[in-house]
């Protein structure tokens, strides 16, 4: 295991003396401080923060429960969402006995749960 290295001049940890000499005597950030990762390298990973109603799975199941037949077979799913949608309402239409239980998976999901007493 590799311990924390010490700085020559100041005998601290270099972590910490990175993190000193960033920052000013208030912990803020320096001018012209720029974080080696962060947003800025990978902007991929950049979210708003806010809920998607579009990526969630109920959302795709009442889109597709609202489409026609000929749409729904016609209809090419894009998202991994989308993907579990189809493939669920799929199963729930066939006649055997794991549709009642899909069935019930997706009403509780598009219709809200009944009230349990």
């Amino acid at each position: 295991m590799q311990e924390n290295q010490l700085d020559q001049e100041t005998n601290m940890p270099t972590t910490t003396n990175q993190a000193v000499n960033s920052r000013d005597e208030n912990g803020r950030f320096t001018v012209g401080n720029k974080p080696i990762v962060g947003f800025h390298t990978h902007p991929e990973r950049r979210s708003n923060g806010r809920w998607s109603k579009e990526t969630s799975i109920s959302y795709c199941y009442r889109q597709l429960l609202a489409m026609t037949n000929d749409e729904f077979q016609a209809f090419t799913p894009i998202t991994q969402a989308q993907r579990i949608a189809k493939r669920q309402i799929e199963r729930a239409m066939k006649d055997n006995s794991e549709s009642l239980a899909v069935t019930k998976e997706i009403t509780n999901r598009t219709e809200g749960r009944p009230r349990q007493d």
